[in-house]
Protein backbone atom coordinates (compact mmCIF):
# COMPACT_ATOMS: atom_id res chain seq x y z
CA UNK A 1 0.00 0.00 0.00
CA UNK A 2 1.51 3.17 -0.91
CA UNK A 3 1.61 6.23 1.57
CA UNK A 4 -1.16 8.49 0.09
CA UNK A 5 -3.54 5.31 0.22
CA UNK A 6 -2.26 5.13 3.95
CA UNK A 7 -2.78 8.71 4.91
CA UNK A 8 -6.14 8.25 3.36
CA UNK A 9 -6.85 5.51 6.09
CA UNK A 10 -5.50 7.41 8.73
CA UNK A 11 -7.71 10.25 8.08
CA UNK A 12 -10.67 8.10 8.00
CA UNK A 13 -9.96 6.74 11.06
CA UNK A 14 -8.84 10.00 12.99
CA UNK A 15 -12.05 11.59 11.84
CA UNK A 16 -14.25 8.25 13.04
CA UNK A 17 -12.20 8.68 16.31
CA UNK A 18 -12.69 12.16 16.60
CA UNK A 19 -16.54 12.02 15.84
CA UNK A 20 -17.02 9.08 18.12
CA UNK A 21 -14.86 10.23 20.63
CA UNK A 22 -14.29 13.72 20.70
CA UNK A 23 -11.73 15.18 22.70
CA UNK A 24 -9.64 11.63 23.56
CA UNK A 25 -7.33 13.17 26.27
CA UNK A 26 -8.89 12.07 29.36
CA UNK A 27 -9.38 8.21 27.40
CA UNK A 28 -6.03 8.18 26.80
CA UNK A 29 -4.82 9.38 30.49
CA UNK A 30 -7.02 7.30 32.05
CA UNK A 31 -5.28 3.88 30.09
CA UNK A 32 -2.19 5.82 30.53
CA UNK A 33 -1.97 5.98 34.29
CA UNK A 34 -3.23 2.73 34.86
CA UNK A 35 -0.30 1.26 33.02
CA UNK A 36 2.26 3.66 34.08
CA UNK A 37 1.07 5.02 37.69
CA UNK A 38 4.42 6.89 38.46
CA UNK A 39 3.85 8.77 34.97
CA UNK A 40 1.52 10.59 37.04
CA UNK A 41 4.34 12.25 39.44
CA UNK A 42 6.04 13.23 36.41
CA UNK A 43 3.04 15.20 34.70
CA UNK A 44 2.62 16.98 38.41
CA UNK A 45 5.62 17.83 38.25
CA UNK A 46 6.30 19.21 34.86
CA UNK A 47 2.75 20.51 34.32
CA UNK A 48 3.30 24.14 36.41
CA UNK A 49 0.27 23.66 38.31
CA UNK A 50 -2.07 22.64 34.96
CA UNK A 51 -1.80 18.90 34.03
CA UNK A 52 -4.90 18.91 32.04
CA UNK A 53 -2.77 21.66 29.50
CA UNK A 54 0.16 19.68 29.20
CA UNK A 55 -2.08 16.16 28.95
CA UNK A 56 -3.82 17.96 26.36
CA UNK A 57 -0.84 19.05 24.23
CA UNK A 58 0.97 15.74 24.39
CA UNK A 59 -2.10 14.01 23.09
CA UNK A 60 -2.16 16.86 20.29
CA UNK A 61 1.81 16.43 19.35
CA UNK A 62 0.89 12.66 18.67
CA UNK A 63 -1.92 13.20 17.07
CA UNK A 64 0.11 15.94 14.35
CA UNK A 65 2.60 13.12 14.09
CA UNK A 66 0.01 10.62 13.10
CA UNK A 67 -1.19 13.17 10.43
CA UNK A 68 1.91 14.50 9.33
CA UNK A 69 3.85 11.44 9.14
CA UNK A 70 3.16 10.38 5.14
CA UNK A 71 3.36 14.05 4.02
CA UNK A 72 6.27 14.55 6.11
CA UNK A 73 8.25 11.96 7.58
CA UNK A 74 11.56 13.75 7.92
CA UNK A 75 9.85 17.19 9.69
CA UNK A 76 7.91 14.16 12.08
CA UNK A 77 11.47 12.00 12.19
CA UNK A 78 13.40 15.19 13.51
CA UNK A 79 10.90 16.75 15.93
CA UNK A 80 10.44 13.04 17.37
CA UNK A 81 13.95 12.33 18.04
CA UNK A 82 13.97 15.43 19.50
CA UNK A 83 11.26 15.18 21.74
CA UNK A 84 12.46 11.56 22.55
CA UNK A 85 15.91 12.39 23.42
CA UNK A 86 14.74 15.62 25.64
CA UNK A 87 12.51 13.64 27.04
CA UNK A 88 15.42 11.18 28.32
CA UNK A 89 18.05 13.44 29.12
CA UNK A 90 16.70 15.93 30.45
CA UNK A 91 13.20 14.97 32.14
CA UNK A 92 13.99 11.58 32.71
CA UNK A 93 11.24 9.94 31.31
CA UNK A 94 12.20 6.30 30.34
CA UNK A 95 11.25 4.77 26.80
CA UNK A 96 8.57 2.54 27.74
CA UNK A 97 7.00 5.77 29.38
CA UNK A 98 7.20 8.05 26.27
CA UNK A 99 6.41 4.97 23.93
CA UNK A 100 3.11 4.32 26.10
CA UNK A 101 1.87 7.34 25.77
CA UNK A 102 2.03 6.95 22.14
CA UNK A 103 0.53 3.99 22.14
CA UNK A 104 -2.35 4.52 24.43
CA UNK A 105 -3.65 6.98 21.81
CA UNK A 106 -3.03 5.11 18.89
CA UNK A 107 -4.96 2.79 21.03
CA UNK A 108 -7.79 5.36 21.56
CA UNK A 109 -8.16 5.49 17.94
CA UNK A 110 -8.27 2.03 16.52
CA UNK A 111 -10.91 1.49 19.37
CA UNK A 112 -13.03 2.99 16.83
CA UNK A 113 -12.17 1.16 14.04
CA UNK A 114 -14.82 -1.63 12.74
CA UNK A 115 -12.99 -4.74 12.59
CA UNK A 116 -13.64 -5.20 9.19
CA UNK A 117 -11.72 -2.34 8.29
CA UNK A 118 -7.96 -4.36 8.63
CA UNK A 119 -6.16 -1.79 6.19
CA UNK A 120 -7.14 1.06 8.67
CA UNK A 121 -5.49 -1.52 11.33
CA UNK A 122 -2.50 -2.43 9.11
CA UNK A 123 -1.90 1.58 8.17
CA UNK A 124 -2.18 2.69 12.21
CA UNK A 125 0.18 -0.67 13.28
CA UNK A 126 2.67 0.56 10.59
CA UNK A 127 2.83 4.11 11.61
CA UNK A 128 3.13 3.73 15.32
CA UNK A 129 5.93 0.66 14.28
CA UNK A 130 7.82 3.64 12.35
CA UNK A 131 7.54 6.28 15.37
CA UNK A 132 8.47 3.78 18.06
CA UNK A 133 11.51 2.89 16.27
CA UNK A 134 12.43 6.46 15.97
CA UNK A 135 11.83 6.67 20.15
CA UNK A 136 13.86 3.65 20.16
CA UNK A 137 16.74 5.10 18.35
CA UNK A 138 17.08 8.20 20.83
CA UNK A 139 16.61 5.81 23.97
CA UNK A 140 19.80 3.33 22.71
CA UNK A 141 22.04 5.59 22.13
Amino acid sequence: MNESAKLELIMQSLERASERLGDITHLVFKKYYEKFPDARRDFNELSNGNVDALEGEMVERVIYTIMTWFESPGEIEIQVSGSAAHHKDTLNINEVSYIGLIVCVIDAIKSTIPHDKILEFDALASLEFDICNIVNSQFIN
